[in-house]
C-alpha cells in the first residue's frame, strides 16, 4: 500500500508502482517474458572520453586561475590552496583516464553472455566470458565481480551530488596467473547467484539500485583493465494484494 495525498493506494506489482510514481526504466517486472542467452553491453559507454574531458577541464581551469592570480599579484594564500587542490583533482582524473587508455592497448573489450534476462532474486544463472587480448600480457588473474550498487542524487545549495555505495559484492576468480600472448582469447563459463534477500533493479528520479557484472583483468606491471555490464534483476512473482 501507499499513501498519496490522503488516499490509500494498493500497489500490487512493479508495473503499478511504475505508473503511480513515474519511475524511469529499467524496472523489470516479474511477469515479463524472459530472454535466454543474452549478450550484455558495456555500461561505461563513452565514460572514458567524458572522464578525460572533465579532468582536462579541471586542469585548464586551474591554470587559468593561476595566471589571473599572478597577473593580479594575488597574495591570498587560501585562494592559491583552492587552485592547487582544483588542479590536483584534475590531474588525478586525467591519470585514471590515461591508465585506462594504456590498459586498452593490451586488452580487448570482454564479451559476456548471461543465461537469462531479467533475473529473479535468489536465482542461479550462468555467465559465459570471452576475453580477447590484443597485446602481450602477463596476467595476475581475471575475475568476475557481481555488484549491487545504490546511487542517490541530491542537491546541496546550487550543486548536484551523487553518492554511490556498493551494498553487495562477490568476486569470482575466472582465470589464474598466466602469460597471454597477443591474439589470445580466454573463454570460460561460471555460475553465479543473485542473493535471495537483496533489492531488485530500481530506477527513480533520484535513487537507483543497479546490478552489475564487472570484469577485472589484473595485468602485472601494467594498469588493470575493468569493464562493467548492467544486469536486470526482477523481484519474485508477487501476489495481488488482498
Amino acid at each position: 500500500m501507499s499513501d498519496t495525498g490522503g488516499k490509500v493506494v494498493v500497489v500490487s506489482s512493479p508495473d503499478a508502482m511504475q505508473r503511480l510514481y513515474g519511475l524511469q526504466g529499467p524496472f523489470p517486472s516479474p511477469h515479463a517474458p524472459r530472454e535466454t542467452q543474452v549478450a550484455l553491453k558495456p555500461a561505461s559507454g563513452c565514460g572514458l572520453a567524458v572522464l578525460l574531458a572533465v579532468g582536462l577541464a579541471f586542469v585548464m581551469a586551474g591554470i587559468g586561475w593561476s595566471v589571473m592570480l599572478l597577473m593580479d599579484k594575488g597574495e591570498f594564500w587560501f585562494v592559491w590552496i583552492f587552485v592547487a587542490v582544483f588542479e590536483l583533482v584534475g590531474l588525478v582524473i586525467v591519470g585514471v583516464g590515461v591508465a585506462q587508455l594504456l590498459a586498452r592497448r593490451k586488452v580487448e573489450p570482454p564479451e559476456l553472455v548471461v543465461s537469462v534476462q531479467p533475473l529473479y532474486l535468489g536465482e542461479t544463472f550462468t555467465v559465459r566470458l570471452r576475453q580477447p587480448f590484443k597485446g602481450d600480457c602477463q596476467l595476475n588473474g581475471v575475475a568476475l565481480k557481481l555488484i549491487c550498487r545504490e546511487e542517490a542524487t541530491y542537491r546541496r545549495g546550487t550543486n548536484t551530488h551523487t553518492d554511490r555505495h556498493e551494498v553487495f559484492t562477490e568476486s569470482y576468480p575466472v582465470f589464474g596467473a598466466q602469460h597471454a600472448p597477443a591474439g589470445t582469447v580466454l573463454e570460460s563459463e561460471i555460475s553465479l547467484q543473485i542473493p535471495e534477500d537483496a533489492m531488485h533493479t530500481f530506477v527513480a528520479l533520484r535513487n537507483k539500485i543497479l546490478w552489475l557484472l564487472e570484469v577485472h583483468v589484473d595485468i602485472a606491471s601494467w594498469p588493470d583493465y575493468r569493464e562493467e555490464f548492467q544486469l536486470q534483476v526482477a523481484p519474485r512473482r508477487m501476489e495481488s494484494a488482498t
